[in-house]
């Protein structure tokens, strides 16, 4: 991979090789806290879609709610309902449709 991204790579945020993963404080669960004397953590699920709950315990305690740095499944507020609705009418009319057409082939297949 060339050390230096194409406009193309930088513009999809695509990093320059390096054999070191780098790793950011702000990305670090705990954020800037240290968890003294760390005897476990524990996760669940969260309610919510792409969330993790966490909870690491020891002599202190830290609780937080993790999710993706970017939020790669929420809806934009712009979002065409409309559109989706229609597509999915398309799509079911689209099946029944097709349902049909084999279901005569195969009708008419029989009479042969």
């Amino acid at each position: 991979r060339p050390n230096n991204p194409t406009p193309a790579d930088r513009e999809e945020g695509l990093i320059p090789y390096n054999e070191v993963i780098p790793v950011f404080p702000a990305s670090w669960a705990t954020y800037h806290y240290t968890v003294r004397g760390l005897r476990g953590i524990i996760t669940a699920p969260a309610t919510l879609e792409s969330s993790v709950l966490f909870f690491a315990y020891g002599l202190d305690a830290f609780y937080t709610r993790l999710n993706p740095s970017q939020s790669f499944d929420a809806l934009d507020d712009d979002f065409s309902h409309a559109l989706l609705v229609f597509t999915l009418i398309a799509l079911v009319i689209g099946t029944i449709v097709a349902k049909r057409a084999a279901d005569d082939a195969d009708a008419a297949r029989a009479w042969r």
